[in-house]
C-alpha cells in the first residue's frame, strides 16, 4: 500500500521541512522507497512498496524535459501493448513502468 503527499504554494513561503515531515509520516505505508519532488508551485511526496521494477522504479517520476511529475500508485493492466504502442511513436522509457518523452 503505497501513499502519496503534496502542497501547492504558489505565492507563499514554503518550508522543505513541511514534504519531508508529511513523506515521513507516511512511511509505514511505502516502507522500501521514499522520494519527494519540489518545485516553485507545489512539492509531491511519494512513499511505496517495491512489487514491480525494484531496481528502477523510484518515484516520484519526472519527464526527461521536467515538464511532467507524476506519483503513481495503481497498475496498467494492458501496460506491454501500451508501451509497445507509445515506443512506436518514439517515447522512450528509462523503467519498467514510466514513460519518458
Amino acid at each position: 500500500m503505497c501513499g502519496i503527499t503534496g502542497f501547492t504554494h504558489r505565492n507563499r513561503v514554503f518550508k522543505t521541512s513541511q514534504i519531508r515531515r508529511a513523506t515521513l509520516a507516511l512511511r509505514h505505508r511505502g516502507p522500501d522507497q521514499q522520494g519527494i519532488y519540489q518545485s516553485e508551485v507545489f512539492s509531491l511526496g511519494v512513499v511505496r512498496l517495491k512489487i514491480i521494477d525494484l531496481e528502477l522504479g523510484d518515484q516520484p517520476i519526472i519527464s526527461d524535459n521536467g515538464d511532467t511529475v507524476i506519483g503513481f500508485n495503481g497498475e496498467i493492466f494492458n501496460h506491454a501493448e501500451l508501451r509497445r504502442e507509445l515506443q512506436s511513436l518514439g517515447h522512450r522509457f528509462h523503467s519498467h513502468m514510466c514513460l519518458r518523452n
